[in-house]
């Protein structure tokens, strides 16, 4: 094999050229070889007697013996790879901060990468957080549901402040100990049942701060009327005059109805709505003449209506 291969350096090569010290194929130079510089060749085609191969390589220029030789990747110059700086040494102090924090804490605190202090912690057996102290029986005896004062809710909150613990941690222990304990619903007072029915299920939840399915279950529940049965709208002929005067969402709130209730009698009464408005000739006559926005601003209207009005007339010319 050490026969077959021929190094680069065997050759001279032309002035600013460096050459690498790869191997390339022997059976590649050889062939290379005989092409340029075979004197039967050279007699059968009646050509010049070439001059020797070392003059030959100088006369060439890199890039035509790297096509020649087929293996222009290997003239390439590789770069010396980057050496990474060493991290380091850990100190007795920064390994006493190991799993009090979170590995990202104190990775940030320490100027080091993540992985490395959570690989040292791992190599020093240390867990990510110290364990949590044991339950004593004292602390199950506050977790009894029966002992709490007050909502659950706030009564945990008390006794995380209480026991140093998190919400999280009594909550758990608490659902092992006791089971699933439900929070105690708020009750209703007469003030409050008072209001029910007397408005929207919606405008009472939002004066009372509960939810809306609350306060209709408890309406249903004491078999009070809901606000628009007490109430039944009932069209006067004050309210149709007024019909098509403003949008059917702006009347439906002033009038306590639904916006369908409107629209179906505006539409009963033949009454366009407000929101839609014909175009006269003078309008039409503007538009295209300047920018859009200039025109809604003149005649009133929005800068979209303005530009599909532009764009029907202008399909309209060009049929």
């Amino acid at each position: 094999m050490a026969e077959s291969s021929v190094s680069l350096k065997l050759f001279v090569s032309p002035p600013g050229c460096e050459w690498t010290g790869t191997k390339c194929n022997g059976q590649l130079m050889k062939t290379t070889a005989k092409r340029l510089a075979d004197p039967r060749r050279s007699k059968a085609r009646k050509v010049r007697q070439p001059t020797p191969l070392a003059d030959k390589l100088a006369a060439m220029s890199d890039r035509e013996i790297a096509r020649l030789l087929r293996a222009s990747h290997r003239l390439t110059r590789r770069r010396p790879a980057r050496r990474r700086a060493k991290a380091p040494n850990w100190t007795p102090g920064e390994d006493r901060l190991l799993g009090k924090w979170p590995d990202k804490r104190v990775a940030r605190f320490l100027g080091r990468t993540l992985k490395g202090v959570e690989g040292r912690r791992l190599k020093l057996g240390i867990r990510f957080c110290s364990p949590p102290p044991p339950w004593t029986p004292e602390e199950e005896r506050l977790l009894d549901p029966a002992a709490a004062r007050g909502p659950i809710r706030k009564w945990t909150r008390q006794l995380a402040r209480q026991l140093g613990r998190s919400v999280v941690a009594i909550r758990c222990h608490r659902r092992l100990k006791y089971g699933a304990v439900c929070s105690t619903p708020r009750r209703w007072t007469q003030r409050e049942l008072r209001l029910l029915g007397t408005r929207l299920d919606r405008e009472v939840a939002g004066m009372l701060g509960r939810t809306c399915g609350n306060v209709q279950v408890k309406r249903c529940s004491l078999g009070l009327p809901s606000y628009r049965a007490r109430h039944k709208f009932r069209w006067t002929a004050g309210k149709d005059r007024l019909l098509g005067t403003e949008s059917d969402r702006v009347l439906a709130e002033r009038f306590g109805c639904y916006r369908k209730e409107v629209e179906s009698r505006r539409h009963a009464l033949g009454i366009p709505s407000r929101v839609y408005r014909l175009w006269t000739p003078e309008e039409e006559r503007l538009v295209g003449t300047m920018r859009d926005e200039e025109v809604a601003r003149r005649i009133g209207r929005t800068r979209k209506s303005v530009g599909h009005r532009r764009r029907a007339l202008e399909a309209v010319r060009d049929e």
